[in-house]
């Protein structure tokens, strides 16, 4: 292929697994080339030296192996013979993404990888064959997936070069894990220490701004955090259970209207929020009200009570809030 080509017109998606190769060979073996031909990347779980332990092989495989001469190659890795193998590989299923396992049975011993639809990433498990009723490596394996979210992160903390991309990388962590944990993850994945304010977490949903930054003592699931999310990890406080982000903006809208963001305390009042608004935006004067906005950022009603707290006005961590110039009328 053109080595040249940027990686953005390539079908490379996030969390892709790349494998190097020479274009000739794959362990030993020579591999024609072609599209038809390419090998194909496969994750293979099997049962470590030690009880309860598992080993993985991350491989290239010509699409043309059969599960036949795929069970001979295991054979040697495994120390289990080649006819007592029980080869499973994994499915997705439903909104969650639930791992679904199913075992190659005898009859498809003669099919190719490529006949059976196996792509880059495929995971798949070997073990010895057990009695029915017992449970397989292969179940084992599905329910610690079914636990675990591949969380796609980014680092705006590190120095990069002028115009260079973030680093990004993947962390796996368990849903019931709190994203404390996950920031813990992240740091040691970047190689990140001394942070300005300890780091903070937000998502990146590919708007024109990041999420409000995430409380640290919400678990993944309890934060929506799935394999499908993007989260930056960036210099900042994260926020307490007691303080919400606010966006906020001018309004009418110009040409180049720009949202501000702000931490405050959920107890605040829409007095002491709009007069802290204005200080960040450099507004002179007291002649300042806010506004709410509705669910596609157009101008909602006003703020009118101006000693009701945030709270009680039902905002929440990651609403905008419009200034408009004007003092309303005391209630």
């Amino acid at each position: 292929g053109d080595e040249s080509l940027p990686i953005m017109t390539t079908d490379i998606k996030d969390g892709s697994h790349l494998f190097v190769w020479d274009g000739t060979q794959v362990s030993g073996d020579v591999i024609a080339v072609g599209k038809e031909l390419e090998p194909v990347l496969l994750h293979i779980t099997y049962p470590g030296s030690n009880e309860n332990t598992t080993r993985e092989l991350s491989s290239g495989f010509s699409k043309h192996t059969t599960i036949e001469q795929l069970k001979g190659i295991l054979c040697e890795i495994t120390g289990v013979p080649q006819a007592d193998i029980l080869l499973s590989y994994f499915t997705t299923s439903g909104k969650n993404q639930n791992p679904v396992v199913t075992a190659l049975p005898s009859s498809k011993l003669h099919c190719s990888l490529a006949e059976l639809k196996f792509t880059d990433g495929q995971k798949l498990t070997a073990e010895r064959q057990v009695k029915k009723g017992l449970k397989t490596l292969a179940h084992t394996v599905a329910d610690r997936q079914q636990r675990i979210v591949t969380v796609c992160v980014e680092d705006r903390i590190s120095p990069i070069p002028l115009n260079a991309a973030w680093p990004v990388a993947s962390v796996d962590i368990n849903k019931d894990e709190k994203l404390s944990s996950l920031k813990k993850l992240i740091f040691a994945k970047f190689g990140l220490t001394e942070v300005e304010g300890g780091g903070r977490l937000r998502v990146d949903d590919n708007n024109e701004k990041l999420g409000p930054p995430l409380y640290e003592n919400q678990t993944i699931i309890s934060a929506n955090i799935t394999s499908s999310c993007r989260v930056v990890v960036e210099p900042g406080l994260a926020p307490s259970n007691n303080q919400i982000l606010l966006y906020f903006t001018l309004y009418p809208f110009t040409a180049d209207t720009d949202h501000q963001e702000i931490m405050i305390d959920r107890r605040a009042t829409v007095c002491k929020c709009c007069s802290l608004m204005t200080e960040q935006s450099k507004l002179e004067g007291k002649d300042w009200h806010l506004k709410k906005t509705n669910w596609c950022g157009e101008a909602a009603e006003d703020l009118s009570d101006e000693d009701a707290s945030l709270e009680d006005e039902g905002l929440k961590s990651g609403d905008l809030l419009l200034i408009e110039a004007g003092r309303l009328p005391p209630k």
